[in-house]
């Protein structure tokens, strides 16, 4: 969705950037001889907007506590990056108790925007200076190790302001390394 966006007066669009970041990923991880095939992957299409922020918010934030209480490492794919608080939502209520629990946001928007311009033309936010795409790989990668980590959120992917399809692929690419790194845990 982009309601967010919206809110703030941005460019929308993401809210056509999971599906294309599905499709751009499918491909991607077809056919390759990576562990990552070793891997089940679960894609439970896109959580139905509410008629409100908040309540989408808490509605994405339900289905990921369900998810991480039954062992599940939910990626989620966004739409506005407000969506991230949905998700941190719902991980903070899957594990209670937790004293602590550590937030990595590689961005000053929470979303693919953290890159250049020159990588992420279709980040709603788009930045001249950034994270270089194989900076971003790199960190997705080493987050997958990481046993301690357990939700991995995309946002702010708007198609709509794509060029040559540079972004949605690098999202699908921060996934895909996401995941050959989950397969080191």
């Amino acid at each position: 969705m982009d309601k967010g966006i919206e809110r703030i007066g941005g460019r929308i669009g993401a809210s056509r950037g999971p599906a294309r970041i599905r499709k751009a990923f499918y491909r991607l991880a077809n056919g390759c001889r990576h562990p990552i095939n070793e891997l089940t992957l679960l894609d439970l299409g896109d959580v139905v907007p509410q008629m409100d922020l908040e309540t989408s918010h808490e509605q994405l934030g339900d289905i990921i506590t369900f998810w991480i209480k039954k062992g599940i490492l939910p990626i989620v794919l966004g739409g506005s990056h407000d969506l991230s608080f949905g998700s941190v939502s719902g991980l903070i209520q899957a594990i209670p108790g937790q004293e602590k629990i550590g937030l990595i946001n590689i961005d000053s928007h929470l979303d693919i925007d953290v890159c250049a311009r020159a990588y992420t033309p279709g980040a709603s936010a788009s930045q001249a200076d950034g994270l270089t795409a194989s900076e971003i790989l790199q960190i997705s990668f080493l987050a997958g190790k990481e046993k301690k980590v357990k939700l991995l959120d995309v946002c702010e992917v708007s198609p709509l302001l794509d060029i040559a399809n540079m972004t949605v692929s690098l999202a699908a690419r921060i996934i895909y390394c996401f995941l050959q790194g989950l397969t080191l845990r």
